[in-house]
């Protein structure tokens, strides 16, 4: 195929789409790759034009699953967005030829091209192997159906794909547990699943291992260059500052002499693009180390050096990609119900092994923590919502090195399972195997498709039984559907039906079912469990849209549509009893509960109304299905024995029965572990800053959610405040982590935080979210303790604030723990040692007036009031009766006596809001703005007091919209604390006396000409102004902390240069005809 191509380009990124010819309607694009030509061509004397291949390309789309409709996804299909499941791959050559488009732009391949490509299709074996150690985080909405996760790398291990060798690519279905806040859990517990996917891909280790050699190269000048801002920013002194430029510039020089990877002669095989980019790459990073040589030798400023530094940082980026990547990505997918919920895709060369550890992929066999994400979300709510948080392992590489993700495993033992599933119905109050109601095979799988006897399972070549069958119940069988609540509200709906409209109601087919309409025992026959106490009778659940009665009527049950009023064609009717039970567990039901576990742990039933419906550990009257799950364990015999199935079928049965019976009877694999160690985690949760307004009156009700593993917990809510001091420590209690204590303390779990804005009705709005490292302690009496940091929180690409806050995650070894933090009320503060040392501070704020005031719900706002809060403490400014009249403030000095942290890192912010007084006591806020820090404004206090003035620096407060006015004409400047009358507390005798700083507001052009002509002869002083603010158009004002003994008023010349006034101007009169002036 030959086509125009135009230099420079039209398109920066020509695209490739494959589309699935429809007889019957228009054709339908099924995948897209797009090829940048900065990638596959190098402009300048030594470049060359575009070039590709021969080489595979993939393409990506919409999910698999097929409907006759246009599914949300549809848009994947033509590269809108990313792309979330692979949907085929091309073999492409591309070369470019100057001249014209040749006559036929279309012409069948020659029989000699097709020959020169077999080099390139040449196959071997590769492996995909993933262990899972634990899935938190999981939203609520997905927890009602069994959860379990899939990992694929092209066709491979995709569980609707049958053209491909199967593969033991899904863990086993598991029920999530409630982790005692709000997210849900699976609980995994000793036996983590791992998952093994077989697959065929062209050698290009070569390619990959030079990309991951140019990466590891700029993740290391990143965190250099991060190490220099760091101490730039701690102020270390100049030769520490050099220092570690001169360690950047010795690690870049040496990793610009590490070898690429380069093709083997009969082993890979290469195109022309390969030895181009070679060529391009050799002498980029050969001019990258003279140049960094010669900054090295010459360097003499900091900030010069850092900018050459950050230039050779974008060479290496401009050369570290690879255009001819022919393997796939490995995607992870989360099913709940056998519905694809969340996926994650990440770039084989991430994971690929090598012997060199500078080639190897940065993720290869390391534990990862994945933030699964929706495929294709335009709602933005949901598209912020986080699915479920992942810690895995991935390893890919050949199968001949497969030892050395074995060797990676040393914290626990890999295991491989034989599994099959026990099957019985209830008839007649008996449990059997046989039946009219039984439409499952005595032995099956555990979705019960395939018929998995026992004595069918013969171990592969190599492989040897441990031991016999043995029952293994799956671990979330042995929580109850209460199981982390301390409340817990048992429902039931009594339903009832009429034959015809208009008779009379009676029970109903089902009397009694749950919120889904499956039968449910009657309410009298809900048992307490063990641990728990009544807190109440049964009662009716008036607080919904139903009738006096608690009933809610529709035409039939199946179809729902309830509605609370009765009509004449309404045929059911149902209403809901509740009953609120509370935990009250003792050492007895400590006991008791254990030995039910242990039960349950040697019968391992589950039971459930209906094979297709969820099942559980428990009982229950209308259950008429059971199941448990056998497992035998298999060893291997010696060398010649992979680990793992090697899952392809090699009887050439033409049965596809007993072709599927192989795939589905694929071993089940864990990594065990023999004890699990128990771990306190300690949130201090001090503050937060500058967070997201969520509410109409421009504040929130923050509250913040932390999760850690399988636990989170939630603060107090703060009310109506962008920056709330939260002061509480959480205490998570015993968790339990399984694994090397000294490989977690290498690698801690990260702490998530995430903020909501409470709301009375509806459900909390999500403000941000951010992570934080955890401090591990094996010791309880290590001494260290935890320092408070801020941390970036984030709404998708949204800036939203920072959070103050400290993790430490001790060990319970035996010894006495750390003192708990002390109490305020029910909730602990966060302790001395940790907390910021406070000191007694004063902040003087003068509220001249406002200017510009917009419309607010279209009134004006003409009688605004300032509210400046700082530290928990609040105080209110005077009210202006009519800005009409006077603009400016009755009384503009307000002063803070309050409790601040000595260390800058620490200071909260100045909240500064506007309202507005209205009619029937309404006072709508009608602006907001947050001063960060107050470190500009500080001034420390003299010694002591004397008669010397100090000046001050000029300090502007520069807020959103930036608006500038006239000064306050007519108002007493404000002075000291003589002049605080009603504008707050007066200021303690024992502190120093505060000063203002020195000064102006700018005047508009306009308003400088009207006022030279109402000053005309009356000297240099006809600007008039006594500060300059930039402000927000809704007030200004100017904070500081301690300063001066003595108020030093000054005034502008035209030249904007202020002088003193002079003595005889200081009083009263004098200054409001100097004001005149």
């Amino acid at each position: 195929m030959s086509c125009v191509f135009y230099s420079p380009p039209y398109s920066a990124r020509p695209s490739f789409l494959a589309w699935r010819r429809d007889r019957l309607n228009n054709d339908d694009v099924v995948g897209t790759m797009y090829l940048p030509v900065s990638q596959i061509s190098s402009s300048g004397d030594q470049g060359f034009l575009p070039s590709f291949g021969p080489c595979y390309i993939n393409l990506y789309g919409s999910t698999r699953e097929y409907s006759d409709l246009p599914g949300e996804y549809e848009d994947l299909n033509l590269g809108k967005g990313e792309g979330v499941a692979y949907r085929g791959r091309a073999l492409i050559e591309l070369t470019t030829t100057l001249g014209e488009l040749p006559e036929v732009p279309v012409e069948d391949m020659p029989g000699d091209d097709k020959l020169r490509v077999q080099k390139f299709m040449r196959r071997r074996k590769y492996r995909v192997h993933a262990a899972f150690l634990n899935a938190s985080m999981i939203s609520p909405a997905h927890a009602d159906a069994p959860i379990e996760f899939e990992v694929s790398i092209g066709n491979y291990g995709n569980k609707l794909d049958e053209n491909v060798p199967p593969s033991p690519s899904t863990t086993q279905p598991t029920n999530a547990v409630f982790d005692g806040c709000y997210y849900y859990f699976l609980p995994w517990a000793s036996t983590k699943p791992c998952v093994v996917v077989d697959s065929s891909w062209e050698d290009i280790s070569w390619r990959l291992e030079s990309l991951n050699v140019l990466l590891s190269i700029i993740d290391t000048m990143s965190a250099n260059l991060e190490r220099i801002h760091i101490g730039m920013k701690a102020k270390l002194p100049v030769p520490e500052q050099a220092q570690l430029l001169i360690s950047l510039l010795d690690r870049l020089i040496s990793d610009c002499d590490t070898e690429l990877s380069t093709p083997k002669d009969g082993k890979h095989v290469s195109n022309e693009l390969d030895k181009l980019m070679a060529t391009n790459r050799a002498s980029q990073l050969a001019t990258i180390k003279e140049q960094a040589s010669t900054l090295r030798e010459n360097a003499t400023d900091l900030q010069e050096a850092l900018a050459e530094v950050e230039n050779l940082m974008a060479m290496v980026q401009n050369i570290a990609h690879e255009p001819q990547n022919s393997m796939p990505d490995v995607v992870l997918w989360m099913l709940s119900g056998q519905k694809r919920i969340a996926y994650y895709r990440i770039p084989a060369y991430e994971l690929l092994y090598c012997d060199d550890s500078r080639k190897r992929g940065k993720h290869c066999g390391q534990l990862m923590t994945l933030s699964l994400k929706y495929p294709c979300v335009k709602d933005k709510d949901r598209k912020s919502e986080l699915p479920v948080l992942l810690r895995v392992k991935l390893w890919l590489g050949l199968q001949t090195q497969e030892s050395a993700w074995h060797k990676m495993q040393t914290e626990g033992e890999l295991a491989v399972y034989a599994e099959t599933y026990e099957n019985q119905v209830n008839i007649l109050g008996t449990w059997t195997n046989k039946g009219p109601t039984m439409t499952r095979p005595k032995w099956s799988d555990s979705e019960g498709r395939l018929e998995l006897n026992k004595e069918d399972f013969n171990p592969p070549p190599g492989w040897n039984w441990e031991k016999d069958w043995y029952i293994s119940p799956e671990m979330s069988m042995l929580y109850d559907k209460d199981a982390g609540h301390k409340n817990y509200l048992e429902d039931a709906y009594e339903c009832q039906s009429r034959n015809l409209p208009g008779s009379t109601w009676g029970p109903a087919s089902r009397p009694w079912t749950d919120v889904k309409g499956d039968p449910c025992s009657d309410k009298s026959a809900f048992p307490l469990p063990s641990g728990w106490k009544w807190d109440d009778d049964w009662q009716i659940d008036l607080n919904r849209a139903v009738d006096e009665e608690g009933y809610e009527y529709c035409v039939e049950a199946t179809v729902g549509g309830y509605g609370p009023t009765e009509k004449t064609y309404h045929l059911c009717r149902r209403r809901r009893w509740v009953r609120p039970r509370s935990f009250v567990k003792s050492a007895v039901t400590a006991k008791k509960q254990q030995e039910l576990q242990k039960k349950k742990s040697t019968e391992g039933w589950e039971y459930a109304p209906l094979f297709n419906m969820k099942f559980h550990a428990q009982e229950r009257t209308m259950d008429l299905v059971r199941r448990r799950r056998w497992h035998r364990k298999m060893v291997s015999s010696g060398e010649g024995g992979a680990c793992f199935f090697n899952l392809q079928n090699e009887q050439k049965e033409a049965d596809k029965e007993l072709k599927d019976l192989a795939a589905l009877a694929a071993p089940r694999m864990f990594l065990t572990f023999d004890t699990a160690h128990k771990y306190q985690l300690r949130a201090y949760i001090y503050q937060a800053r500058d967070v997201i307004a969520a509410d109409d009156s421009g504040l929130s009700d923050p509250f913040a959610r932390v999760s850690f593993i399988t636990h989170s917990m939630s603060t107090e809510t703060m009310k109506k405040t962008l920056s709330p001091t939260w002061d509480q420590t959480l205490i998570f209690g015993e968790i339990e982590i399984f694994g090397d204590p000294k490989a977690l303390e290498a690698s801690a779990p990260e702490a998530y935080i995430e903020l909501f804005d409470h709301d009375t009705f509806g459900k909390p709005e999500f403000m941000g979210r951010t992570k934080a490292q955890v401090m591990v302690k094996l010791d309880p009496a290590d001494a260290r303790t935890a320092v408070l940091q801020w941390y970036p929180i984030s709404r998708l690409s949204q800036d939203g604030g920072e959070l103050l806050a400290a993790f430490e995650l001790i060990k319970l070894a035996g010894k006495d723990m750390p003192f708990l933090p002390p109490k305020r009320g029910d909730l602990y503060i966060v302790p001395n040692g940790i907390r910021p040392v406070m000191q007694r501070t004063g902040i003087e704020a003068l509220c001249w007036g406002v200017r510009n005031m917009k419309r607010y719900q279209l009134a004006a706002v003409t009688s605004p009031s300032v509210r400046l809060e700082c530290g928990g403490n609040v105080l209110d400014s005077q009210v202006i009766k009519d800005t009409r009249r006077n603009p400016n403030f009755p009384q503009n000095l307000l002063f803070f006596d309050v409790m601040l942290p000595k260390e800058e890192l620490y200071m909260p912010p100045m909240n500064i809001r506007v309202k507005d007084h209205r009619q029937f006591g309404r006072k709508p806020t009608v602006g907001v703005h947050i001063l960060k820090s107050l470190e500009q404004f500080r001034i420390e206090a003299p010694s002591e007091l004397d008669a010397t003035r100090v000046e001050l620096p000029a300090a502007e407060v520069t807020t959103a919209m930036g608006v500038s006015g006239v000064g306050p004409a007519g108002q007493k400047p404000p002075g000291g604390p003589q002049n605080n009358k009603g504008g707050g507390p007066a200021p303690d005798p024992t502190l120093q006396s505060l000063t203002t700083a020195d000064v102006v507001v700018d005047i508009p052009p306009e308003e400088g000409e009207k006022d030279k002509k109402k000053s005309k002869g009356q000297g240099k002083q006809s600007r008039g102004c006594y500060s300059k603010t930039v402000l927000e158009d809704r007030f200004r004002t100017l904070v500081f902390r301690r300063s001066a003994a003595l108020w030093s008023p000054r005034v502008c010349e035209d030249d904007k240069r202020c002088v003193d006034l002079t003595a005889s101007c200081r009083n009263e009169a004098k200054i409001q005809g100097c004001r005149k002036g």
